[in-house]
């Protein structure tokens, strides 16, 4: 079962890719993780640096006290809620702060492209492709996005003095819409904390 299930509910399909307000991110559920002073959602939605202008809620940031690895699902759905109008038929993974590699790909299998120093917290490769996101699965149940986040134990290079607290990635969604065929993208934020 995910940690965390999300509605990514496409409120204009047309404007989707030019107005950041036509579509939403909803929590549907998040598990707990234990944090001092009680209990705290896995995930939460916020407004990231790397926000499109008047966009709202769309950073979705995972708690650094929970576990190694979460599972995310995003289930597709109308401005509604209802799922059935638009299908995910990709997903583009870049760095939002555009140090190198900037693409990151995403494995179908249970490995990510991860070093075993990076999830030690040793080094960060240079300009070769790693990736935490891995599991993907698209449409498994249909109108569903679903994939693992590994947690990396590293600082990138941009950031040598520890000032932040995580890795944010531009997180691209292509659906399409059955009916018309058109593919649209939504690219909201991941912030995978350290």
């Amino acid at each position: 079962m995910p940690a965390a299930e999300f509605e990514l509910r496409v409120k204009d399909f047309a404007k989707v890719q030019r107005d950041p307000k036509a579509y939403e991110i909803v929590i549907v559920r998040s598990d707990d993780v234990d944090k001092s002073g009680g209990k705290v959602k896995v995930v939460r939605l916020d407004h990231s640096e790397y926000a499109k202008p008047g966009a709202g809620l769309t950073t979705i940031q995972i708690e650094p006290n929970s576990q190694d690895h979460v599972t995310l699902r995003f289930t597709i759905t109308d401005g509604e809620g209802k799922a059935g109008r638009y299908f995910p038929i990709g997903v583009e993974l870049r760095r939002a702060d555009k140090t190198k590699p900037i693409g990151i790909p995403i494995t179908t299998h249970a490995k990510p492209h991860v070093r075993k120093e990076l999830l030690a917290g040793k080094t960060e490769p240079e300009d070769t492709p790693w990736s935490p996101f891995s599991r993907l699965k698209l449409n498994e149940p249909l109108y569903t996005l679903e994939f693992d986040v590994v947690r990396l134990r590293v600082r990138a290079k941009t950031d040598p003095e520890g000032r932040r607290s995580h890795t944010t990635y531009r997180f691209a969604i292509f659906i399409q819409e059955p009916i018309s065929g058109v593919v649209r993208k939504i690219d909201p934020e991941i912030e995978n904390p350290y």
